[in-house]
């Protein structure tokens, strides 16, 4: 089992790669999603993650923020990220036929019977990233929870992480 993610910065580099290419780079953006009575932050980038910007937040508390630290805030384009998963869906399905799509930017690979699993994961990464221009991690695992966990570890730590031995 092998867990592919690439995380909440799908959102992010979609809009990098798609519609705001000369304002590179993003990281003065939040993503919002919702009505606008009840929009809520949906992607962050780094800068915003580190002022204390949550997911779900409600787009009326990040106000202040935008004032203060010039942030800008732009509406979520859902089917666009939808075309960009079903890009980077189809590029696992060249590695292997056996995929759990997950969610919009998470898909599970059965790597049953693969010798070089972190070879593999390597260049599952490269090839999504030079396909798309999508960032993404890797993290194996026996079990789909051990895989998640390892992924989360392969977000802090270069990329990809084997918690199957």
């Amino acid at each position: 089992m092998l867990k592919l993610d690439d995380g909440q910065r799908m959102l992010i580099e979609t809009v990098r790669r798609f519609i705001r290419e000369e304002c590179k780079p993003l990281e003065d953006e939040v993503e919002t999603s919702g009505e606008l009575r009840d929009e809520q932050a949906r992607s962050l980038h780094a800068k915003a993650k580190a002022l204390g910007i949550h997911m779900g937040q409600p787009a009326h508390e990040l106000k202040d923020y935008i004032s203060r630290f010039g942030l800008k805030m732009r509406s979520a384009n859902f089917t666009l990220y939808g075309d960009m998963s079903d890009r980077v869906v189809s590029i696992l399905r060249t590695f292997t036929p056996r995929l759990e799509v997950y969610s919009i930017d998470e898909s599970f690979l059965d790597l049953s019977g693969v010798s070089n699993r972190l070879e593999l994961a390597q260049d599952i990464r490269y090839t999504v990233n030079q396909w798309t221009g999508i960032p993404c991690c890797v993290g194996i695992g026996p079990t789909k929870t051990l895989a998640k966990m390892a992924n989360k570890w392969a977000k802090k730590h270069g990329g990809v992480i084997d918690a199957s031995d």
